[in-house]
């Protein structure tokens, strides 16, 4: 890689040492090629005896093995953001959702990809910097920072807690092993069908088309169904409490009728409840009933007359 650029190069089948000048030169032009957003990797040589590996050793040769390289090249990579992902984007902001880019690559290939899907990068944080950092300093940095470069899986997680510490749902997508971490860790997991297998089980949801536009319109589904269940829930709630409204004022209103103060107990009154009475009706038998018959025989719908026409003759005077 870029960081352990080798010292010697290759002049017609020889090695020498690099001077100060093509090492200067060498680093411009890799760091040109990242600032347009290619991936360089240097390639080196070295011809060694054959020999046999070491008794549980994976290969022969060692990091013993990777000096006195011949620098044959460079190979630049250009991997470009899906032609989906600056709209996805554009859409999410206007529907209030920050979009934040934590990338292992290095700043100079991570603020070419931000420029491209139009995300305004002002600072960058680098790993080196996150490992440093408190979790309350932290925190205080993922809220204003777009851009994080050069973290590890460890410091992924450590960013996406930061931000729920703050109160923020967070959702995170990935699909390489170093994103499994972070994955787990956020409020929604969101991976492609075409990830590694850790990737997609430590994910919540998995993304069968190739566009991110099917994130924008998942927000928008599941804010509908939100303000649905919210609705729902808010007319079943004023219905009960409207229904047990009711039911206070008919008992109120059966306990203060003129039938129910006569009595000397608070039994609730034939006419306003189809329910058994707790105790027969004690008043005095009116002329059309029968021998032997008392209130308690009466139908139920003349006891509150009974009852007023007996208060009545008893307190009028006589002429």
């Amino acid at each position: 890689m870029l960081g352990a650029m080798p010292i010697v190069c290759s002049s017609k089948g020889t090695a020498r040492a690099v001077q100060p000048r093509r090492r200067r030169t060498r680093a411009w032009l890799s760091d040109e090629r990242q600032r347009v957003g290619f991936r360089v990797l240097a390639i080196a040589t070295k011809v060694a005896a054959p020999r046999a590996a070491a008794s549980g050793a994976p290969t022969p040769y060692g990091t013993a093995d990777e000096a006195a390289l011949v620098l044959q090249g460079y190979v630049a990579f250009l991997d470009p953001p899906k032609p989906t992902c600056a709209v996805a984007i554009d859409r999410l902001q206007a529907h209030g959702i920050t979009v934040k880019v934590i990338t292992c690559d290095n700043e100079l290939v991570a603020r070419n990809v931000c420029k491209a899907v139009g995300l305004v990068v002002d600072a960058v944080v680098l790993g080196t910097d996150v490992e440093r950092m408190s979790d309350a300093a932290l925190a205080d940095a993922a809220e204003v920072t777009t851009l994080f470069a050069r973290v590890s899986p460890a410091h992924k997680q450590r960013i996406i807690q930061a931000l729920q510490a703050r109160k923020h749902t967070v959702g995170f997508l990935g699909d390489g092993i170093n994103d499994a971490p972070a994955l787990h860790a956020a409020d929604v997991g969101i991976s492609v069908d075409t990830a590694v297998d850790i990737a997609k089980a430590s994910a919540d949801m998995i993304l069968l088309e190739k566009s991110l536009l099917v994130i924008d319109d998942g927000v928008l589904e599941g804010r509908k169904v939100f303000a649905n269940i919210s609705k729902y829930v808010r007319m079943g709630a004023s219905s009960t409490s409207a229904t047990c409204s009711v039911c206070s004022v008919q008992a109120s209103w059966c306990h203060s009728c003129r039938c129910c103060r006569s009595r000397s107990s608070r039994t609730t009154c034939s006419t306003t409840s189809d329910r058994p009475r707790s105790r027969p009706m004690t008043s005095t038998p009116s002329s059309s009933s029968g021998p032997g018959r008392g209130t308690s025989g009466r139908s139920p719908g003349s006891s509150c007359s009974s009852a007023r026409a007996h208060r009545s003759s008893t307190t009028r005077p006589t002429s």
